[in-house]
């Protein structure tokens, strides 16, 4: 019960009706492993009139998650339920049995003749009344799984206790409601012939295999829940008339060619809990073009993603094809964020003016089109820009909504409103490209007026920042690989890709743009960390303990803390509420980190100078810092120069992190070229091998310059 209460409470979706399941009649599952509860009649019709074969559960909970996990292909109970399941969790679709095949009328059971003559009695007094009618079209027929509430019966209690016995998981007969007070269809009927006895009632949740014996064994008064009458049962217990006719039904994954498999997801992204819905197995990834490249190679089932975005990638690629999740399983609104009312009052004024002109179903007709021409470029728009600079923060890796285009120009749905929005305002857009992860942060620290991209509006992100009205309602798409595809790569793949990822729109000019944003940090990181880790060690040699311990303090703290975290601290916190460039933010933070690196190197080759020639220094006459200059310092130097070289090789790498902070150094440029072709392997091995080519210039000159000093 705990297991059925906890799926129907965390599942917001209408079932799926879509064509992919292979299950479409109750035929179809001849051969297949279907769920029953034990002590049922499911059992006899899964094996006599289905020809599959059945798994026994005690609960209906643990038998539907098996059934979404895709662990057996369907579970079987009477329809009633089965809709008010299917009603509540989505991904999932239910297959009646003809009424010719089985229909059971249902009953309650008692071991009591006088209690059965009895509530025969009272059960036809409802009918005559029509509020049988009445009850069960309340609680079985008027919107399965809406939860009625429960209506108040009052109990006297002056003729005794009627005891009942249900399971309590036979939603909607039999189930745990608010304050776990059990209600349904079942529980209000016993509850009614209580009150019709005069009787006040106490309820006894078991297993529904158990209800059986404790009303044949006398230890209950009745027995009640969706207890199908049969010849057999008759045998054993007695019936009373029948409270409802019934049929059965198999719920199944409407999704199950996906369930169990392997679907690859976006880390952070929503797409985590829909791949859980339709049964799947989520795989994270950082990018799309890996996901979509280990589709490509049977890694994973498939790539589940924004719609829009998975057209546009099917599009582009040989051998993919885009399978839309329906919106009642997800649907989201996008809409832009900021950390300015006025700025989200004024865009929504804007989102309204264009909607009303139909510029804005004009835009959502260019770029959600299943034909997108990618090398489009944005329609011309006027902007006097009179009024100074609107920021924009955005995501270039969020096809349809901004990449890069032609020009190496930004371009997109999210891009387009963006420019269109500072038109209306008369200020020139300035875009502001970065990690999709870093464009909530960078709101939060006021960096930017507004971000457009494609966020979609969760309540957990509306408690950091502020949406504008929604934009698109987008929903969720699975790319899968075709069986046609060939995986074997076409033996000009190099030149190809070399044309696709290097030459097309001259994005080979993003690799170098961003190499020299990598040098740049790394050179003025370097220059500047030699001359404050000089200072800090000249702390750490002082002999003044106060002074010597705040500064191993400060180095401890350093080497303690990941360069990604000092990296978002600096940008985030102490540059936070500033218009700084984020090239010198990555300059201080990795002066702040290569500073006590240079700190402990220069302390350790200092430490290694010997004594006894300071001490001939000082004999002789040389004052203490003269000393340090002409003999301390050129030893130290020389033997500092060997770590504090393969340093600076290693600052290069470390550098990688600044696409975090909206920087576009070498690793975020092949990053961004990924996003727009799609190719997992080539911009990263270029960019890999450039890399590579630095640090290999690097350390040979380093090493002539140490041949030489030593």
């Amino acid at each position: 019960m705990i297991t059925f209460v906890f799926i129907l409470t965390l599942a917001g979706c209408s079932a799926d009706t879509s064509e992919s399941s292979t299950f479409e009649i109750y035929t179809d599952f001849a051969g297949t492993r279907i769920g029953v509860v034990t002590g049922t009649i499911c059992d006899v019709v899964t094996e006599n009139d289905i020809g599959a074969t059945p798994v026994y559960y005690t609960e209906i909970g643990p038998a539907v998650e098996d059934v979404r996990l895709g662990r057996i292909d369907g579970f079987m109970v009477d329809l009633s339920i089965l809709e008010v399941i299917a009603g509540q969790i989505g991904g999932l679709k239910v297959v009646e049995i003809p009424r010719e095949i089985f229909s059971g009328p249902m009953g309650a059971i008692s071991s009591n003749q006088n209690i059965i003559d009895r509530f025969n009695i009272f059960l036809a007094g409802l009918e005559a009344s029509g509020q049988l009618a009445e009850i069960q079209y309340y609680w079985l027929k008027d919107n399965p799984g809406s939860d009625p509430p429960m209506p108040d019966i009052p109990l006297s209690g002056e003729n005794g206790v009627l005891t009942v016995a249900t399971s309590g998981i036979g939603i909607p007969f039999t189930y745990f409601g608010e304050n776990n007070e059990l209600k349904g269809f079942s529980i209000e009927l016993a509850r009614r012939f209580a009150a019709h006895e005069g009787m006040d009632i106490e309820f006894t949740a078991m297993d529904f295999q158990a209800i059986l014996s404790h009303a044949i064994n006398g230890r209950v008064d009745l027995g009640i829940d969706a207890i199908t009458i049969t010849e057999e049962r008759k045998k054993s217990v007695l019936f009373t008339e029948p409270i409802y006719y019934d049929q059965l039904g198999i719920i199944t994954n409407a999704y199950s060619e996906f369930a169990g498999k392997n679907i690859a997801v976006l880390t952070g992204g929503l797409t985590y809990y829909t791949t859980q819905a339709i049964g799947a197995t989520p795989i994270e990834y950082n990018d799309t073009a890996s996901a979509a490249e280990d589709v490509r190679l049977g890694r994973v089932d498939g790539f589940l993603h924004a719609l829009t975005a998975v057209q546009v990638m099917a599009s582009q690629m040989d051998g993919f094809k885009a399978v839309p999740v329906p919106m009642e399983i997800f649907s989201a609104d996008v809409a832009g964020i900021s950390h300015d009312i006025n700025v989200i009052d004024r865009f929504n004024s804007f989102l309204k003016s264009i909607e009303a002109d139909g510029t804005h179903a004009e835009m959502k007709a260019r770029w959600f089109s299943d034909k997108l021409d990618l090398d489009k470029p944005i329609p011309p728009i006027e902007n006097s820009g009179e009024n100074g600079i609107l920021r924009v923060a955005t995501s270039s890796d969020s096809v349809p909504y901004a990449f890069i285009g032609p020009g190496r120009e930004f371009s997109g749905f999210s891009i387009e409103l963006a420019l269109r929005f500072g038109a209306y305002e008369g200020k020139v857009v300035e875009f502001i490209d970065m990690e999709f992860k870093g464009l909530i942060p960078y709101i939060m620290s006021e960096k930017a007026e507004l971000s457009l991209a494609n966020m979609a509006i969760t309540e957990e992100r509306k408690q950091s920042v502020m949406f504008t009205n929604p934009f698109f309602a987008e929903q969720h798409g699975i790319l899968i690989r075709l069986d046609s595809i060939q995986l074997k790569r076409n033996t000009d793949w190099l030149r190809t890709a070399v044309e696709r990822n290097l030459l097309t729109d001259n994005r080979y000019q993003l690799i170098i743009d961003g190499l020299g944003i990598t040098l740049i940090i790394a050179l003025f990181a370097q220059i500047f960390g030699t001359v404050y880790g000089s200072f800090i060690c000249y702390i750490l040699l002082r002999k003044n303990k106060i002074i010597r311990t705040i500064g191993e303090l400060y180095c401890g703290l350093i080497f303690g803390i990941p360069m990604v975290t000092i990296l978002f601290i600096t940008y985030y916190i102490i540059f936070g509420n500033t218009t700084v460039s984020g090239i010198i933010i990555a300059i201080i933070a990795f002066t702040l980190v290569e500073g006590a690196s240079v700190a402990q190197i220069l302390k350790g080759a200092i430490g290694t100078v010997d004594p006894v020639e300071i001490e001939a220094a000082r004999s002789i006459g040389f004052s203490a810092f003269r000393a340090f200059l002409t003999v301390t310092l050129p030893q130290a130097v020389r033997r500092a120069l060997p770590a504090y070289t393969v340093g600076f090789v290693g600052l290069v790498k470390y550098t990688a992190i600044v696409g975090f902070i909206a920087v576009q150094d070498l690793t975020r440029a092949g990053d961004i070229i990924r996003s727009r072709t799609f190719d997992a392997y080539f911009p990263l091995l270029f960019t890999a091998l450039i890399y590579l080519m630095v640090t290999t210039i690097l350390v040979q000159l380093f090493k002539m310059i140490v041949r030489k000093v030593q």
